[in-house]
């Protein structure tokens, strides 16, 4: 029987970039109230959020929200699908899922896609 892993990661393409964001060298942590779920992450030159509404301890689609900032540029959208396929109930466990769409700059606009597994606090 193989153990189930303890990674988390937030697996992202932007543009024709592919990030990979993970610990220990990038910082990625989810908090969570009565209404919606916040993912965090980032490193020494680059930060993400990702604001999924309606959904904590539940799975499906919902609406979200996302930041990405690299060095000193940002993209944006309030209007990012977002599949949440796992969502455990136990602290110490996963939220799992992915999201896809575009987000902007200043100028233009950028597709972005991802996968993430957080371990719950």
């Amino acid at each position: 029987m193989c153990a189930e892993s303890a990674e988390q990661y937030i697996d992202m393409t932007f543009g024709a970039d592919r990030i990979m964001l993970m610990p220990p060298g990038d910082s990625i942590s989810l908090s969570t109230d009565a209404n919606a779920s916040y993912v965090y992450a980032f490193n020494t030159t680059s930060s993400m959020q990702l604001f999924i509404n309606g959904q904590p301890g539940k799975t499906g689609d919902f609406s979200g929200a996302f930041y990405y900032q690299e060095d000193r540029k940002s993209w944006s959208t309030n209007n990012m699908p977002v599949t949440v396929t796992r969502y455990d109930a136990a602290t110490g466990g996963f939220i799992e899922g992915r999201f896809a769409g575009t987000v902007s700059d200043s100028t233009n606009t950028t597709p972005v896609s991802a996968t993430f597994r957080i371990r719950r606090n």
